[in-house]
């Protein structure tokens, strides 16, 4: 057990050569990896930002266009779009918050994100859509096709999300039976004048 001092010179040079080689580039490859991916993180919720501003100008059209085929085309542009953009890594965690024609509702648990919005077919008739995010790895996304007109019994019905009864979710209210948790669903459904509810 020395000081620097006992060592050789050319074990020095050595050393120092090596810290050059070796060292520097292992410290520069680590920081550069760190910064790229911070980068990563910055670019996809700015990518985020990007899809959520396209969609703000899409569902507008969808919502106040005085022409249904104009609506119509809309919807069928917005949806895809619209799961593009809950296909980005961390949109799982990003609250769309311009979307304001869209419902965006979370329980109290956080362990999914329910979007549903409608479309004004005629002044008397409307369709629903929505998007179930699931959060956690992977955000795995459920589409729901409205089959609501479908249902006998709507009260009692089990229903998935392939045969959602649609509407405007406004609320959502969670409920615990021993370690089972059940979802409590407030919505409003104008699909025409004498179902209103």
């Amino acid at each position: 057990c020395g000081t620097l001092s006992a060592i050789p010179p050319y074990v020095k040079q050595i050393l120092l050569l090596y810290m050059k080689r070796f060292f520097l580039p292992v410290c520069l490859l680590f920081l550069c990896g760190s910064f790229l991916s911070v980068q990563a993180q910055t670019v996809d919720s700015t990518l985020i930002r990007v899809y959520e501003d396209s969609l703000k100008v899409i569902a507008f059209d969808m919502m106040n266009n005085t022409d249904s085929a104009v609506r119509v085309a809309a919807k069928n542009e917005f949806m895809p779009l619209l799961r593009e953009a809950l296909e980005v890594p961390g949109a799982v965690n990003y609250d769309f918050d311009s979307l304001g024609t869209v419902s965006r509702l979370r329980p109290a648990d956080g362990s999914f994100r329910l979007m549903t919005w409608q479309l004004c077919l005629n002044s008397n008739n409307f369709e629903y859509f929505g998007f179930i995010q699931m959060a956690g790895e992977g955000g795995r996304i459920f589409k729901l096709y409205d089959e609501g007109d479908e249902a006998r019994i709507p009260e009692k019905d089990i229903l998935s999300h392939k045969n959602w009864m649609g509407a405007l979710y406004y609320n959502i209210k969670e409920f615990k039976d021993k370690k089972t948790s059940y979802y409590l669903l407030f919505g409003f459904d104008a699909t025409n004048l004498y179902t209103r509810t």
